[in-house]
């Protein structure tokens, strides 16, 4: 698993001088490691990928690639590249605290990633999916000639959005 999070982590760092994460590079494919045109992607040196592999590829362009999602505005699409980004950091980190937690060295004394308040706000919230859904649905309701979102209100959306991810972790975890 930490290569998969190492690989999102580069793959952040090594796109443009803005910091705006995106996933251009994503074509779909048809399952077997080749793209729509029955092409090998040479990314690899022409082996086939893992399944993990070719399955996240597979997620992300059926986010990214999807025609209303390309039609929706810039920023839009840079706000779900982003919760996008996030989720699947969450999961990852997920991950490793179940192998941890699975291992034993959950009981093991050692330091804290951080507070249970960031971490229900922030890798919990993103692991629910709930801030990736709403930026989908905000690109899919988003009209063409829409007036520009003010930054107050784009805060406050936002802001929203947390506490509904926050709320939707906490009751997952309740029942």
């Amino acid at each position: 698993m930490r290569n998969v999070k190492t690989n999102i982590k580069a793959k952040a760092r090594s796109n443009n001088k803005d910091g705006i994460i995106t996933y251009d590079h994503v074509k779909p494919t048809n399952g077997h490691g080749n793209d729509l045109n029955g092409e090998v992607d040479s990314t690899n040196g022409g082996m086939d990928t893992s399944k993990i592999h070719h399955d996240l590829n597979a997620f992300v362009c059926s986010i990214l690639c999807n025609p209303f999602i390309r039609a929706a505005k810039e920023s839009d699409r840079d706000l779900l590249t982003y919760e996008l980004h996030q989720c699947l950091l969450a999961h990852v980190a997920q991950i490793e605290d179940s192998e941890q937690f699975l291992g034993g060295e959950a009981l093991k004394p050692s330091v804290p990633r951080g507070s249970f308040y960031n971490w229900v706000r922030t890798t919990a919230a993103s692991h629910s999916c709930a801030p990736l859904s709403l930026a989908f649905l905000r690109c899919l309701s988003a009209k063409p000639k829409r007036q520009s979102t003010s930054p107050l209100e784009q805060y406050l959306v936002q802001d929203l959005w947390t506490h509904f991810s926050t709320k939707a972790r906490m009751e997952n975890d309740r029942a």
